[in-house]
Protein backbone atom coordinates (compact mmCIF):
# COMPACT_ATOMS: atom_id res chain seq x y z
CA UNK A 1 0.00 0.00 0.00
CA UNK A 2 2.89 2.39 0.79
CA UNK A 3 4.30 1.85 -2.71
CA UNK A 4 0.89 2.46 -4.37
CA UNK A 5 0.33 5.73 -2.42
CA UNK A 6 3.77 6.95 -3.44
CA UNK A 7 3.11 6.20 -7.09
CA UNK A 8 -0.23 8.11 -7.02
CA UNK A 9 1.46 11.12 -5.41
CA UNK A 10 4.16 11.17 -8.09
CA UNK A 11 1.55 10.99 -10.90
CA UNK A 12 -0.52 13.85 -9.39
CA UNK A 13 2.54 16.07 -9.05
CA UNK A 14 3.51 15.40 -12.66
CA UNK A 15 -0.01 16.29 -13.91
CA UNK A 16 0.06 19.64 -12.09
CA UNK A 17 3.49 20.49 -13.49
CA UNK A 18 2.34 19.57 -17.02
CA UNK A 19 -0.72 21.81 -16.75
CA UNK A 20 1.40 24.74 -15.56
CA UNK A 21 3.77 24.20 -18.51
CA UNK A 22 0.88 24.30 -21.02
CA UNK A 23 -0.51 27.53 -19.56
CA UNK A 24 2.96 29.16 -19.63
CA UNK A 25 3.49 28.08 -23.25
CA UNK A 26 0.16 29.49 -24.46
CA UNK A 27 0.68 32.78 -22.62
CA UNK A 28 4.13 33.29 -24.14
CA UNK A 29 3.70 31.69 -27.56
CA UNK A 30 0.33 33.32 -28.47
CA UNK A 31 0.56 36.99 -27.55
CA UNK A 32 -2.45 39.20 -28.16
CA UNK A 33 -2.24 41.13 -31.42
CA UNK A 34 -3.32 44.75 -31.20
CA UNK A 35 -4.60 45.23 -34.76
CA UNK A 36 -4.93 43.66 -38.20
CA UNK A 37 -1.41 44.74 -39.26
CA UNK A 38 0.20 42.97 -36.32
CA UNK A 39 -2.00 39.99 -36.99
CA UNK A 40 -0.83 39.80 -40.61
CA UNK A 41 2.84 40.12 -39.55
CA UNK A 42 2.55 37.42 -36.89
CA UNK A 43 4.70 34.43 -37.98
CA UNK A 44 3.44 32.09 -35.29
CA UNK A 45 0.48 30.99 -37.41
CA UNK A 46 -1.91 31.91 -34.61
CA UNK A 47 -3.53 35.37 -34.48
CA UNK A 48 -5.48 36.70 -31.51
CA UNK A 49 -7.23 40.06 -31.98
CA UNK A 50 -8.95 42.03 -29.23
CA UNK A 51 -12.72 41.65 -29.26
CA UNK A 52 -13.17 45.19 -30.60
CA UNK A 53 -11.05 44.32 -33.69
CA UNK A 54 -12.74 41.07 -34.58
CA UNK A 55 -15.17 40.83 -37.47
CA UNK A 56 -16.97 37.93 -35.85
CA UNK A 57 -18.07 39.91 -32.81
CA UNK A 58 -21.19 38.69 -31.10
CA UNK A 59 -20.50 35.01 -31.57
CA UNK A 60 -23.17 33.78 -29.23
CA UNK A 61 -26.05 31.81 -30.72
CA UNK A 62 -28.55 34.69 -30.56
CA UNK A 63 -26.24 37.12 -32.36
CA UNK A 64 -25.38 34.61 -35.07
CA UNK A 65 -28.98 33.62 -35.68
CA UNK A 66 -30.10 37.27 -35.62
CA UNK A 67 -27.48 38.24 -38.19
CA UNK A 68 -28.45 35.36 -40.44
CA UNK A 69 -32.13 36.24 -40.14
CA UNK A 70 -31.49 39.88 -41.03
CA UNK A 71 -29.31 38.89 -44.00
CA UNK A 72 -31.90 36.41 -45.24
CA UNK A 73 -34.65 39.02 -44.89
CA UNK A 74 -32.68 41.55 -46.96
CA UNK A 75 -31.82 38.99 -49.63
CA UNK A 76 -35.42 37.78 -49.84
CA UNK A 77 -37.04 41.24 -50.16
CA UNK A 78 -37.20 42.56 -53.71
CA UNK A 79 -38.84 45.87 -52.79
CA UNK A 80 -37.51 47.88 -49.85
CA UNK A 81 -39.35 51.06 -48.81
CA UNK A 82 -37.06 53.46 -46.96
CA UNK A 83 -39.49 56.39 -46.79
CA UNK A 84 -42.02 56.85 -45.32
CA UNK A 85 -41.44 54.76 -42.25
CA UNK A 86 -44.43 52.95 -40.71
CA UNK A 87 -47.08 55.24 -39.19
CA UNK A 88 -45.42 58.39 -40.50
CA UNK A 89 -47.56 61.30 -41.70
CA UNK A 90 -47.59 61.86 -45.45
CA UNK A 91 -48.42 65.13 -47.15
CA UNK A 92 -49.64 66.03 -50.62
CA UNK A 93 -48.07 64.87 -52.82
CA UNK A 94 -46.91 61.73 -51.04
CA UNK A 95 -43.18 61.03 -51.30
CA UNK A 96 -42.13 57.37 -51.50
CA UNK A 97 -38.48 56.31 -51.71
CA UNK A 98 -36.68 53.00 -51.62
CA UNK A 99 -34.91 50.29 -53.62
CA UNK A 100 -36.21 47.49 -55.81
CA UNK A 101 -35.05 44.61 -57.98
CA UNK A 102 -38.06 43.57 -60.02
CA UNK A 103 -38.77 42.37 -63.55
CA UNK A 104 -37.73 45.03 -66.08
CA UNK A 105 -37.44 47.46 -63.13
CA UNK A 106 -41.23 48.03 -63.18
CA UNK A 107 -43.01 48.39 -59.87
CA UNK A 108 -46.39 49.71 -58.80
CA UNK A 109 -47.75 51.69 -55.90
CA UNK A 110 -51.19 52.06 -54.41
CA UNK A 111 -52.43 54.43 -51.71
CA UNK A 112 -55.58 53.39 -49.85
CA UNK A 113 -57.36 54.77 -46.80
CA UNK A 114 -58.60 52.69 -43.88
CA UNK A 115 -62.06 52.44 -45.44
CA UNK A 116 -60.53 50.55 -48.36
CA UNK A 117 -60.91 53.34 -50.92
CA UNK A 118 -58.10 53.46 -53.48
CA UNK A 119 -56.82 57.05 -53.51
CA UNK A 120 -54.04 56.61 -56.07
CA UNK A 121 -52.49 53.84 -58.13
CA UNK A 122 -49.78 53.98 -60.76
CA UNK A 123 -46.50 52.47 -61.90
CA UNK A 124 -42.92 53.62 -61.38
CA UNK A 125 -39.43 52.60 -62.46
CA UNK A 126 -36.43 51.61 -60.39
CA UNK A 127 -33.12 52.92 -61.70
CA UNK A 128 -31.41 49.53 -61.83
CA UNK A 129 -28.11 48.87 -63.57
CA UNK A 130 -29.14 45.38 -64.68
CA UNK A 131 -31.31 42.33 -64.13
CA UNK A 132 -31.28 41.11 -60.54
CA UNK A 133 -29.71 44.33 -59.30
CA UNK A 134 -31.28 46.75 -56.83
CA UNK A 135 -32.05 50.20 -58.16
CA UNK A 136 -33.37 53.26 -56.31
CA UNK A 137 -36.84 54.65 -56.91
CA UNK A 138 -38.48 57.92 -55.87
CA UNK A 139 -42.18 58.62 -56.34
CA UNK A 140 -44.13 61.84 -55.87
CA UNK A 141 -47.84 61.05 -55.99
CA UNK A 142 -50.96 63.15 -55.60
CA UNK A 143 -53.93 61.24 -54.27
CA UNK A 144 -57.66 61.71 -53.76
CA UNK A 145 -58.99 63.08 -50.49
CA UNK A 146 -59.03 60.28 -47.87
CA UNK A 147 -62.13 59.50 -45.84
CA UNK A 148 -60.13 58.37 -42.82
CA UNK A 149 -57.13 59.74 -40.93
CA UNK A 150 -55.01 56.68 -41.66
CA UNK A 151 -54.25 54.39 -44.57
CA UNK A 152 -51.65 52.24 -46.28
CA UNK A 153 -49.07 52.59 -49.03
CA UNK A 154 -48.65 49.36 -50.99
CA UNK A 155 -45.63 48.71 -53.21
CA UNK A 156 -45.67 45.63 -55.44
CA UNK A 157 -44.79 44.18 -58.83
CA UNK A 158 -46.90 42.27 -61.32
CA UNK A 159 -45.69 38.75 -62.06
CA UNK A 160 -44.67 38.27 -65.68
CA UNK A 161 -46.15 34.77 -65.64
CA UNK A 162 -49.76 35.42 -64.65
CA UNK A 163 -50.08 39.12 -63.77
CA UNK A 164 -50.55 38.47 -60.06
CA UNK A 165 -49.26 40.93 -57.47
CA UNK A 166 -45.92 39.86 -56.02
CA UNK A 167 -43.32 41.18 -53.56
CA UNK A 168 -45.95 43.35 -51.88
CA UNK A 169 -44.82 45.69 -49.11
CA UNK A 170 -47.45 47.50 -47.01
CA UNK A 171 -46.59 50.61 -45.01
CA UNK A 172 -49.23 52.02 -42.62
CA UNK A 173 -49.35 55.83 -42.77
CA UNK A 174 -51.27 58.79 -41.40
CA UNK A 175 -52.65 61.46 -43.71
CA UNK A 176 -51.54 65.00 -42.94
CA UNK A 177 -54.27 67.63 -42.92
CA UNK A 178 -53.30 69.85 -45.87
CA UNK A 179 -54.94 72.70 -47.78
CA UNK A 180 -55.85 71.36 -51.20
CA UNK A 181 -57.58 72.16 -54.46
CA UNK A 182 -58.77 70.28 -57.54
CA UNK A 183 -57.58 70.80 -61.12
CA UNK A 184 -58.59 69.12 -64.36
CA UNK A 185 -56.41 67.42 -66.95
CA UNK A 186 -57.74 66.54 -70.38
CA UNK A 187 -57.31 63.21 -72.18
CA UNK A 188 -58.99 61.14 -74.88
CA UNK A 189 -61.25 58.39 -73.57
CA UNK A 190 -61.94 55.15 -75.41
CA UNK A 191 -64.91 54.29 -73.18
CA UNK A 192 -66.63 57.66 -73.35
CA UNK A 193 -65.85 57.99 -77.06
CA UNK A 194 -65.38 54.48 -78.47
CA UNK A 195 -65.18 55.52 -82.12
CA UNK A 196 -62.71 58.35 -81.41
CA UNK A 197 -63.48 59.93 -84.78
CA UNK A 198 -63.10 63.48 -83.54
CA UNK A 199 -59.37 63.95 -82.87
CA UNK A 200 -59.95 67.03 -80.73
CA UNK A 201 -62.58 65.43 -78.50
CA UNK A 202 -61.17 65.18 -74.99
CA UNK A 203 -62.53 64.62 -71.49
CA UNK A 204 -61.49 65.96 -68.07
CA UNK A 205 -60.04 63.90 -65.24
CA UNK A 206 -59.79 65.53 -61.83
CA UNK A 207 -56.59 65.65 -59.80
CA UNK A 208 -56.29 66.75 -56.18
CA UNK A 209 -53.21 68.88 -55.53
CA UNK A 210 -51.83 70.95 -52.66
CA UNK A 211 -53.19 74.49 -52.69
CA UNK A 212 -50.86 76.67 -54.73
CA UNK A 213 -50.60 80.15 -56.22
CA UNK A 214 -49.57 78.59 -59.55
CA UNK A 215 -52.30 76.02 -60.30
CA UNK A 216 -51.89 76.31 -64.08
CA UNK A 217 -48.31 75.04 -63.95
CA UNK A 218 -49.22 72.16 -61.64
CA UNK A 219 -52.17 71.21 -63.85
CA UNK A 220 -49.90 71.17 -66.91
CA UNK A 221 -47.36 69.02 -65.04
CA UNK A 222 -50.15 66.60 -64.14
CA UNK A 223 -51.24 66.46 -67.77
CA UNK A 224 -47.72 65.72 -69.00
CA UNK A 225 -47.44 62.87 -66.46
CA UNK A 226 -50.22 61.10 -68.36
CA UNK A 227 -53.14 59.03 -67.10
CA UNK A 228 -52.54 57.10 -63.91
CA UNK A 229 -53.49 53.44 -63.54
CA UNK A 230 -56.99 54.19 -62.26
CA UNK A 231 -57.65 56.60 -65.14
CA UNK A 232 -56.27 54.14 -67.68
CA UNK A 233 -58.68 51.52 -66.39
CA UNK A 234 -61.48 54.04 -66.99
CA UNK A 235 -60.45 54.44 -70.64
CA UNK A 236 -58.33 57.61 -70.49
CA UNK A 237 -55.43 57.84 -72.96
CA UNK A 238 -53.02 60.56 -74.02
CA UNK A 239 -51.42 61.59 -77.32
CA UNK A 240 -48.56 63.40 -75.57
CA UNK A 241 -45.19 61.65 -75.51
CA UNK A 242 -43.91 60.52 -72.10
CA UNK A 243 -41.03 62.53 -70.71
CA UNK A 244 -42.18 65.99 -71.85
CA UNK A 245 -41.28 68.74 -69.36
CA UNK A 246 -42.10 72.41 -68.95
CA UNK A 247 -39.29 74.78 -69.85
CA UNK A 248 -41.27 77.94 -69.13
CA UNK A 249 -44.89 78.93 -68.53
CA UNK A 250 -46.12 82.52 -68.43
CA UNK A 251 -49.62 83.97 -68.27
CA UNK A 252 -50.05 87.65 -69.15
CA UNK A 253 -53.16 89.52 -70.27
CA UNK A 254 -55.05 86.30 -70.87
CA UNK A 255 -52.29 84.76 -72.99
CA UNK A 256 -50.59 81.58 -71.71
CA UNK A 257 -47.25 80.76 -73.31
CA UNK A 258 -46.21 77.15 -72.67
CA UNK A 259 -42.64 76.41 -73.75
CA UNK A 260 -42.06 72.66 -73.57
CA UNK A 261 -39.13 70.29 -74.11
CA UNK A 262 -38.26 68.78 -77.49
CA UNK A 263 -39.78 65.44 -76.49
CA UNK A 264 -43.21 66.98 -77.25
CA UNK A 265 -42.56 66.88 -81.01
CA UNK A 266 -40.42 63.75 -81.23
CA UNK A 267 -41.87 61.13 -83.56
CA UNK A 268 -45.19 62.96 -83.83
CA UNK A 269 -46.88 62.65 -87.20
CA UNK A 270 -50.37 62.93 -88.59
CA UNK A 271 -52.88 65.74 -88.27
CA UNK A 272 -55.10 63.77 -85.89
CA UNK A 273 -52.43 63.32 -83.26
CA UNK A 274 -51.25 66.91 -83.59
CA UNK A 275 -54.82 68.11 -83.09
CA UNK A 276 -55.21 65.91 -80.01
CA UNK A 277 -51.97 67.17 -78.43
CA UNK A 278 -52.87 70.81 -78.96
CA UNK A 279 -56.38 70.23 -77.59
CA UNK A 280 -55.12 68.52 -74.45
CA UNK A 281 -52.69 71.31 -73.59
CA UNK A 282 -55.05 74.14 -74.54
CA UNK A 283 -58.06 72.83 -72.62
CA UNK A 284 -55.99 72.06 -69.53
CA UNK A 285 -54.73 75.65 -69.40
CA UNK A 286 -58.00 77.30 -70.41
CA UNK A 287 -59.84 75.88 -67.42
CA UNK A 288 -58.43 78.87 -65.54
CA UNK A 289 -60.20 82.20 -65.89
CA UNK A 290 -56.87 83.97 -66.36
CA UNK A 291 -56.26 82.15 -69.67
CA UNK A 292 -58.09 82.97 -72.89
CA UNK A 293 -55.49 81.93 -75.44
CA UNK A 294 -52.63 79.41 -75.47
CA UNK A 295 -49.40 79.48 -77.48
CA UNK A 296 -47.36 76.25 -77.45
CA UNK A 297 -43.64 76.38 -78.25
CA UNK A 298 -40.48 74.27 -78.12
CA UNK A 299 -37.29 76.16 -77.34
CA UNK A 300 -39.12 79.39 -78.11
CA UNK A 301 -40.26 78.15 -81.55
CA UNK A 302 -43.97 78.00 -82.17
CA UNK A 303 -44.35 78.14 -85.98
CA UNK A 304 -42.56 74.95 -87.07
CA UNK A 305 -43.61 72.55 -84.33
CA UNK A 306 -46.37 69.93 -84.16
CA UNK A 307 -46.71 69.76 -87.91
CA UNK A 308 -49.07 67.15 -89.44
Amino acid sequence: MKYISAIIAIISTASVLAAISVIFFVATAVPGNNNLSECAADKSGVCSLPASQRQDKGNNADDINGGQDRQSETEAANIIVEYPIPNQEIGLPALIKGRARVFESNLNYRIIDDSGSVLAENFAMADSSGAGQFGPFEISANYARPQTSGGTIEMFAYAAKDGSETDKVSIPVAFKDVADMTVKVYFQNSKLDPAMLDCGKIFPAERRIAKTSAPARVALEELLAGPNALESNDGYTTSINPGVSIQKLTIENGLARADLSEMLDRGVAGSCRVTAIRSQITETLQQFSSVNEVVISIGGRSEDILQP
